[in-house]
Order: structure tokens, then sequence, then C-alpha cells
């Protein structure tokens, strides 16, 4: 286990508690506003648990439809854009030495041999996408990332052969 994954864990579970404790504060002043004198420990304790269930159910939702919205919609989307951005740089098509997908803009933007011009757009463009992607999560940005693939197909498949 690298280091970062030794840091991963407890902040992840420091996160959680953290989240716990403020669900806890939240009940806790709700009940000592509404709630019954008597009853407080169980209320609080049970009011926390539902809220903790509650925000469970949410995310899960969210996630779902995110997902759903990528898979029907975003894929489609992201692979237009893709095209699009690959046929308004006018980038040479790609060498033996550069992978055929997406990532061919970040062997483009390492190449010396490239353009400095087509490096910087190269490279914002890589860079663009896939920090756009990495904020959807890795599930999602899988999705996206294989609909950019296929936009570079696609791309490929239209652009003439570089001439030496």
């Amino acid at each position: 286990m690298d280091s970062a994954e030794k840091l991963l864990w407890p902040m992840l579970g420091r996160s959680f508690l953290f989240g716990l404790a403020a669900d806890a504060l939240i009940v806790t002043a709700i009940v000592m506003y509404f709630g019954e004198p008597e009853n407080r420990p169980m209320q609080i304790g049970v009011g926390t648990i539902l809220i903790v269930v509650v925000e469970s159910v949410l995310n899960m939702k969210n996630w779902l439809i995110r997902s759903l919205w990528v898979h029907w919609f975003g894929k489609g989307y992201t692979e237009t854009l893709v095209l699009e951005a690959l046929r308004k740089m006018s980038l040479p098509p790609p060498d033996e030495y550069h992978r055929r997908n997406f990532e061919y803009l970040s062997d483009l933007a390492d190449d010396p041999e490239a353009s400095a011009d087509d490096r910087v757009m190269a490279a914002s463009t890589y860079t663009a996408f896939k920090t756009q992607w990495s904020g959807q999560g890795i599930t999602r940005s899988v999705l996206l990332e294989g609909a950019a693939n296929e936009a570079f197909s696609k791309w490929v498949a239209e652009t003439p052969k570089r001439r030496h």
C-alpha cells in the first residue's frame, strides 16, 4: 500500500465521522427545541440514523440519475463536442508512435517535432476534457472517455493521411 492509500482511508473515515457529528448536532438542536425531555437520547440517536439514511438514499439517487444521463445523452454529446474540437484544431493525423485514441492529444502535446501551436491546442483541449470528466466520477468518466475515443476514430477516418 503506497502512502496515498495510507492517507485515503483515515481521511475518508474522518470525513464520515465529521458528517455524522454534524448530523447529530442538527438533530440535537431540533430535539432540544421540539423533543420531549424524557426521550432525548433515543430521539437524537434515531433522528441521526434517519438523516444518514436519507442522505444515503439521496446520494444513490443522484449517482443513478447522473449515470443514466451520461449513458443516454452524455456520450453522444461528448462525442459531438470532441469531434468538433478535433475538426476545429486542424491537427495533423497521428503517426505510428501515437496512441490511436483520445490520448493522442496527450502524445501530441509531448511531441517535440510537433509545432508549438499544435502542442498548445492539444494540451489545452486534452486537459479541459479530462478535467471535466474527472469530476463526473470513475464510471461516468470511463463512459465519456469511450465516447471521446469513438469521436477520435471518426476524426482519423475523415482526416487525410500525413505526407512525409
